[in-house]
């Protein structure tokens, strides 16, 4: 499912919304974040609407997972931290700006 994401209706399990996404890698989470959506992916951190259309995508030096298995992404208020293979830290806000 990393190129799919479907919106379901818990009440009724009927699917409402289908959407094939164009990203790299794998998906590795999906939060609610500024009247959307936040993709956490291996190579790419993607923004979405709550129609599920790309807004932004943020792409760092090196995949978004650590080795130590540590907190390698997390989000504050309204802005997104994480942590690439190489220890670079990004801090990237609601427009897809890296504000580090």
């Amino acid at each position: 499912m990393n190129s799919v994401i479907v919106g379901i209706d818990c009440q009724t399990f009927s699917l409402v919304l289908h959407k094939v996404i164009s990203s790299f890698g794998i998906g590795i989470s999906i939060n609610r974040f500024c009247d959307g959506y936040i993709i956490h992916g291996e190579l790419e951190i993607l923004k979405l609407s709550d129609k599920f259309e790309l807004e932004w995508s943020f792409s760092g030096a090196d995949i978004f997972v650590t080795e130590d298995e540590g907190n390698s992404f997390y989000i504050e208020k309204d802005i997104i931290h994480v942590t690439d293979w190489e220890g670079n830290k990004y801090k990237i806000d609601k427009f897809g700006v890296d504000v580090s």
